[in-house]
């Protein structure tokens, strides 16, 4: 979380990129394993999946504007 809002947040470091946003999606929401998942406090549980769900309609919504939604819902699918 710290290194998203760092990158999201420097204006030294530049505009998210689609990559950005994607890696960090996967880091957040699959990588993360059923054990770790476990051990996280139900609040810190709730703000994650927040997180992930904000962000991944935030990359649909980039995929939709950019007229590509069909091949985002095909490469996450």
């Amino acid at each position: 979380m710290k290194d998203f809002i760092k990158c999201a947040t420097d204006p030294n470091l530049g505009d998210l990129t689609y990559s950005e946003a994607r890696q960090f999606l996967s880091n957040a929401g699959e990588r993360l394993s059923t054990v770790e998942q476990m051990k996280l406090p139900p609040k810190a549980k709730r703000y994650l999946f927040q997180f992930v769900s904000s962000l991944n309609d935030a990359i649909r919504d980039v995929a939709q504007d950019a007229r590509v939604l069909d091949n985002y819902r095909n490469a996450v699918d």
